[in-house]
């Protein structure tokens, strides 16, 4: 296991659809606390595509350095 430097910050990126539902408590958490992240929002239409992608087949998902 690699050590973590407290200077290295993770990338994240939150994805969920393009409206506030669950993902809205955990937008406003990391504005709240000056959290840099990626918001990647999805349409209806890319839903198909993405569900098979995901953990437990939902969102919203957190992705830490690009995994879930």
């Amino acid at each position: 296991m690699s050590e973590v430097k407290q200077d290295e910050k993770p990338t994240l990126e939150l994805v969920y659809f393009d409206l506030p539902g669950r993902a809205e408590p955990i937008r406003q958490a990391f504005k709240f606390g000056g959290i840099e992240y990626k918001d990647t929002r999805i349409s209806f239409a890319e839903w198909p595509k993405i569900k098979p992608t995901t953990c437990l087949g939902s969102v919203p998902v957190l992705k830490v350095d690009g995994k879930m």
